[in-house]
């Protein structure tokens, strides 16, 4: 049976693995643009840098502070990270053009915005503050849109504003066109 107590063990470890969700998008990405390249070897090479710093970290926070399940979630996301370090140095060196300023700037503004989406989420959650052991499954259901609604409204105003990252070819040729005529 599932108990409260591994209710609070699972939350532990996806909270640990959260922090490397912007990390496994960057690598999901950056593989497959390598792989449909033909160079197989760089996506290859950064996995297994990741698995390394996935055991290095895991090794380190497990048996050396033995910080439990918490430890396993955040070394699932350290690997992640070491993969996706790899595979954006890998790109920037590669494959000219990747990283225009405009690019980088839409990033960063997303990635500011995700930061402050999850700050206000998990503000809402200790503001509301429930057991999900002790409460039904209606008010946990309540608790969890309550928090998605306040963080997806403080994402949602960047992205309304322009800051976006991936911009179709044929949108931007056509406005191009346009205004030469």
């Amino acid at each position: 049976e599932f108990t409260a107590a591994d209710t609070l063990l699972t939350a532990s470890a996806l909270r640990g693995i959260s922090i490397g969700m912007p990390a496994f998008a960057v690598c999901e990405l950056l593989s497959r643009t390598f792989y449909s390249r033909g160079q197989t070897t760089v996506p290859m090479l950064a996995s297994v840098c990741g698995i390394a710093a996935n055991f290095a970290v895991s090794c380190l926070l497990i048996f050396g502070f033995e910080l439990g399940m918490g430890a396993v979630g955040a070394a699932v996301a350290a690997g992640q990270w070491a993969t996706a370090i790899v595979l954006l140095t890998a790109s920037a060196l590669r494959i000219k053009g990747l990283f225009t300023p405009r690019f980088v700037l839409s990033c960063l503004g997303l990635a500011a915005s995700a930061a402050l989406s999850g700050a206000v989420m998990e503000t809402v959650r200790r503001l509301i503050g429930s057991d999900p052991g002790s409460a039904s499954k209606i008010v946990n259901f309540s608790i969890i849109c309550a928090v998605f609604a306040a963080g997806a409204v403080i994402y949602a105003v960047p992205c309304l504003a322009g800051f976006t990252v991936l911009r179709s070819k044929t949108r931007d040729n056509s406005t191009e066109e346009g205004n030469k005529r």
